[in-house]
């Protein structure tokens, strides 16, 4: 009998790290259930414009990602939806912090000259600028940002002068607002091509996804991040 004392060691050993195996994915499901909840209402209150339950739910999706799930491609995403949203409120000094913290993530993940990684320096770039406007300019850089919305549904219905004669108003409200005649962002350069396809114009408010409804809350993504289609996908 003495030579099957090893044997049943051996299984309960593995009996014992099956169970734990499975026991950890019950609860990695149970925070990736949390984290998805908690996103939900983010969207729900964003899209209703309720900024500070927004603000306060997606900040309680990103602790539970970063405590527990760890992506760290979600993290930054929920970093820039942060990011985004703290400058609405003018809370300029947590947007720097997420959009920093971002960066840093952004660079480990695609690398130093991956054009995420552009993008947040120019949001960061954005931020200091608008931290140190008076309060007209913050109103006509609202107003400016609020135009991309026009020229998205422009396009979509194939308006095309409307949509380049929006074009050409907002950039050059960009050029009297901003102290070098480019806009504030890469991505919110739009170009002539525009006008002769059924392509949208990125905005930092709106990204190209098939669900229109969260388009006031979700800023435009990576093709890899989650979109609006879907809540979050599994980690």
């Amino acid at each position: 009998m003495r030579p099957l004392l090893p044997l049943l060691g051996i299984s309960f050993l593995l009996v014992v790290a099956t169970y734990s195996s499975l026991a950890r994915a019950d609860d990695q499901d149970t925070n990736i259930a949390e984290r998805d909840k908690w996103w939900a209402e983010a969207v729900q209150h964003a899209n209703a414009h309720e900024i500070a339950e927004a603000i306060a739910a997606g900040e309680k999706a990103l602790a539970i990602d970063r405590a527990s799930i760890k992506n760290e491609e979600f993290i930054a995403f929920y970093l820039r939806w942060l990011g985004t949203w703290y400058v609405e409120v003018g809370n300029y000094p947590a947007a720097r912090q997420a959009r920093e913290e971002q960066l840093a993530l952004q660079i480990k993940l695609k690398g130093q000259g991956h054009w995420s990684v552009a993008d947040v320096h120019w949001a960061l770039r954005d931020i200091d600028r608008l931290s140190k406007s008076t309060d007209a300019q913050r109103q006509e850089n609202a107003r400016l940002e609020g135009m991309y919305a026009a020229k998205n549904k422009a396009a979509r219905q194939g308006d095309f002068q409307t949509a380049k004669k929006l074009t050409f108003d907002q950039l050059a409200g960009w050029r009297k607002l901003l102290p070098d005649p480019t806009p504030s962002s890469p991505q919110q350069s739009a170009t002539p091509d525009i006008f002769s396809t059924n392509a949208e114009i990125p905005s930092p408010r709106c990204p190209i996804t098939s669900k229109r409804s969260t388009c006031a809350s979700v800023p435009s993504l990576p093709q890899t991040t989650p979109t609006a289609t879907r809540i979050l996908p599994r980690a």
